[in-house]
């Protein structure tokens, strides 16, 4: 080559280099054949779907304790108060779960 790495010399033979992996995919379904997926495409995808799903079910839980631990900040709040019969309590907390969910 005349220094240019750029340039090819006549003659040289070149392969033209696969699609990204998401083209691949897109290639894939166009034509229906799995097939055309790398299995390695195929496991990291498996992978990252199960990431998703157990990244949803993360913040599901968070969500969960963050409700109970505000229902537990109010029990504790009302415990500092003995005078409250257990159906108002009943009612306070059921407001406040309201109000946590529209706070939300």
């Amino acid at each position: 080559m005349s220094g240019d790495s750029d340039k090819r010399e006549e003659g040289e033979i070149t392969a033209t280099p696969p699609p990204p992996p998401k083209r691949r995919r897109a290639l894939a379904m166009e034509v229906g054949n799995d097939f055309a997926l790398p299995s390695t495409t195929k496991q990291e995808s498996a992978l990252q779907a199960r990431i998703n799903e157990l990244e949803a079910e993360l913040a599901a839980e968070r969500r969960k304790r963050r409700d109970c631990e505000r229902a537990l900040e109010d029990i504790r709040r009302e415990c500092r108060h003995p005078f409250v019969v257990p159906a108002i309590f009943d009612a306070v907390l059921a407001v406040s779960k309201l109000t946590n969910q529209l706070q939300k």
